[in-house]
């Protein structure tokens, strides 16, 4: 599959980001989405714009299912295809590069459950 054909045949937003030094506390974006939602879902999904540039801590809060996990996946997503080199999911898109951690839930850990 051609990710980015296949977005931009959804009418989905793409963009080059501007990474900047890891000294740099920059996080800020503009219409930043979940590709993985916009390739399974039929119709144009919800984006998000946040400016946390200078900020020590951001907290996500809101009810359940308010879409917080969605939302921060978009972020991890966006952050791991930055450093990869590619576009990212979103009209704009500035963030400080750093070391990445993540967590995968094994299929068959959720399967068990």
């Amino acid at each position: 599959m051609h990710l980015h054909a296949k977005l931009e045949e959804k009418g989905q937003s793409m963009s080059f980001p501007v990474p900047v030094d890891s000294a740099d506390r920059k996080h800020s974006f503009c219409g930043l989405y979940d590709p993985c939602l916009a390739l399974t879902l039929e119709k144009k999904i919800v984006s998000n714009d946040v400016n946390a540039d200078d900020k020590d801590l951001v907290m996500v809060t809101g009810a359940n299912q308010g879409r917080k996990s969605t939302f921060l996946r978009s972020i991890g997503v966006s952050q791991l295809m930055m450093q990869c080199g590619m576009f990212v999911p979103a009209e704009s898109l500035c963030a400080n590069v750093c070391r990445l951690r993540t967590a995968l839930i094994l299929l068959e850990a959720v399967l068990i459950a």
